[in-house]
């Protein structure tokens, strides 16, 4: 079991953020492609410029294949659905986004920003589906195994039926111990590859890691690990605040 409950949240390294020229001339639309990697600069004419910010995004994305860096003028009306669906009306500008898969992965204020932060944005596959979950407002089941081996116990037999008695509210997201590009998410999620004990880790619709098993469990002790909500949390079933 987690020593405190982790929100995701902080794990996907989203700073909590409120939403110039230069950048290339693509659609902003493009940067939100299914198969697109982008580091976008929002801002307007009326925002304090951060000196340098444009060196720091380029050599984020020099980093990353096939990475493009946008600019998105949040005042400008033709960005109008763009800035409503991700709600960045009222955010501090200048404002760095990091998009993967049509999906923001991550966001800093452009005077907080470095390389390195924004690299750390880039999630590993498996890290990108939590994200993308959370999104969603879905309870996640991640089973975490080495591949190849033979489980002591069925994680996903058990995660299938909580999922259909959850009624699609859940996903299942597997992920391979051995994969070397979940190696840091991994150690995000306080997972003991050394051991390559299989573990079962459940994290509510609101984003929260809620508890770990390593020995099998009730589809009924499943879903109410998955709808737990934790003392404190402002979030009700269906937040993804």
């Amino acid at each position: 079991m987690f020593n405190h409950i982790i929100k995701i949240s902080a794990i996907i390294m989203i700073v909590i953020v409120f939403p110039i020229a230069g950048a290339a001339v693509e659609n902003i639309n493009d940067a939100f492609r299914p198969d697109a990697k982008a580091i976008i600069l929002a801002s307007h004419s009326m925002a304090k410029p951060v000196e340098g910010i444009e060196g720091i995004i380029r050599a984020a994305v020099d980093k990353v294949p096939g990475a493009k860096f946008f600019n998105l003028d949040v005042r400008d009306p033709a960005n109008d659905d763009l800035v409503r669906e991700h709600r960045l009306a009222g955010a501090p500008m200048p404002l760095i986004l990091v998009v993967v898969s049509g999906t923001i992965t991550g966001g800093v204020p452009a005077n907080r920003a470095s390389t390195e932060l924004l690299l750390k944005m880039i999630p590993s596959p498996k890290k990108l589906e939590v994200i993308q979950g959370v999104r969603k407002g879905k309870s996640l089941f991640m089973i975490i195994e080495k591949s190849g081996s033979v489980p002591a116990h069925d994680f996903r037999k058990v995660s299938a039926a909580a999922c259909e008695k959850m009624q699609g509210n859940a996903l299942i997201i597997e992920i391979d111990m051995n994969d070397p590009a979940e190696k840091e998410f991994l150690t995000q999620l306080q997972v003991d590859t050394a051991t390559g004990t299989p573990t079962l880790i459940v994290a509510n619709n609101g984003g929260h890691l809620i508890n770990r098993f390593t020995t099998l469990i009730s589809v009924d002790e499943l879903v109410q690990a998955a709808t737990t909500v934790p003392r404190g949390s402002s979030c009700s079933p269906g937040c993804t605040h």
